[in-house]
């Protein structure tokens, strides 16, 4: 698996160590529709940004579907963002 480096650094890619990832869920590669995440970052897609989060152990929820920026108007209700957090928390075991 190959990383992209953040801005500001070398802009070259990087292999990830095996079994980095942890208890992370990988993702696809098939799967390509751009999410803008809460953190102003482009993702591939919604199971990237969950993987990204998970990876941080930040919480970053979908700000609108595309690229970042999110265009007026189709950022997601803050409601759904909260949806969101929930939902992930159900699936980490943390709610009932």
């Amino acid at each position: 698996m190959f990383v992209k480096t953040r801005k500001g650094g070398s802009g070259r890619k990087h292999r990830a160590e095996a079994g980095a990832h942890g208890k992370c869920r990988l993702c696809s590669t098939q799967q390509s529709t751009p999410v803008c995440g809460s953190d102003g970052h482009t993702y591939s897609s919604k199971c990237k940004l969950e993987f990204q989060s998970c990876l941080s152990g930040k919480t970053i929820a979908v700000r609108c579907d595309g690229l970042c920026p999110c265009l007026p108007g189709h950022e997601l209700p803050k409601r759904q963002h909260r949806a969101e957090k929930r939902e992930k928390m159900e699936r980490k075991g943390l709610f009932i």
